[in-house]
């Protein structure tokens, strides 16, 4: 059986209609900013400011480390076209690119967590100092950003091989450029336009796999909020209680970060090529 839990406040007596509980869930939110409480009595806006710096930290380093590492790759890969870099990194691509997330972390913590003992098996607590738990997060960024850098490895590697056959690019050769500044001044601008969604498609992806990485590697973020929100211990047993009003807000924490991402896109589509800006001066 699934019960929902969607009062604003835990200290009313009247049972509300649903459209009354939403308007009145509106109310607060805009008002005062207040997402209402959880079946424990727990206000919902302080839990998650507790948890979501976690979640943003391992989302946000693993962004950084990816995007640059992919297109890196991806040039050299270009540029050592049929080389013997040119298959091992290719051989990287198609393993890593198949391979999840939440399956590549358990691979992860067995050989670097247990038979190397380089990193900690398992998130650690507090107690164990600022230095291990930044250890810690080095195992669910490896398996965050392995994928992505696989992707983004292909996706530049075959679009930059493509510029290079092109009249464009032999124009360029011709005027006296030499290759380098051929690939760095125009190839790599021209090749960005395809690569940027995959960048924003490979954020949502590293989004939607850190729910299932958190969950594995015990890091106490947004994940564990959300299956709370599911399911509920009460006594010895688990129950599905729908905490409505804490679902609302991990849900529009997500399609809020994607929303900005695609309006970044967006600009940037235009500072790349000026051909999309729209109502430009003439």
């Amino acid at each position: 059986m699934i019960e929902l839990w969607s009062y604003p406040h835990p200290l009313i007596n009247d049972v509300p209609l649903v459209y009354q509980q939403y308007i009145q869930f509106l109310k607060g939110v805009i008002k005062n900013w207040d997402w209402g409480y959880t079946i424990k009595q727990k206000e919902i806006w302080s839990l998650f400011k507790e948890k979501v710096p976690i979640t943003l930290k391992v989302n946000i380093i693993a962004f950084f480390i990816y995007i640059p590492i992919g297109i890196l790759l991806g040039i050299f890969s270009a540029i050592k076209k049929n080389s013997i870099y040119d298959h091992i990194i290719g051989i990287f691509t198609l393993i890593f690119s198949s391979i999840p997330s939440f399956v590549l972390i358990f691979i992860l913590i067995y050989f670097l967590g247990f038979q190397f003992k380089w990193f900690p098996p398992q998130y650690p607590a507090e107690i164990h100092g600022y230095t291990m738990r930044m250890k810690g997060l080095v195992i669910p960024i490896l398996a965050l950003s392995a994928g992505p850098i696989a992707e983004l490895t292909r996706l530049v590697r075959g679009e930059l091989v493509e510029d290079f056959q092109s009249d464009y690019f032999l124009m360029l050769k011709t005027k006296g450029l030499n290759r380098r500044q051929a690939i760095f001044r125009h190839a790599l601008r021209n090749c960005m336009v395809p690569v940027i969604p995959a960048i924003l498609s490979s954020f949502i992806y590293v989004l939607c796999g850190s729910f299932i990485i958190e969950l594995i590697y015990g890091i106490p973020g947004i994940a564990r909020q959300f299956l709370d929100s599911i399911f509920v211990k009460l006594g010895s047993e688990y129950r599905i209680i729908i905490d409505t009003n804490r679902l609302v807000l991990i849900a529009g924490f997500y399609t809020s970060i994607s929303l900005v991402f695609g309006l970044i896109i967006d600009i940037l589509y235009g500072i790349l090529d000026p051909r999309i800006r729209i109502g430009s001066k003439k």
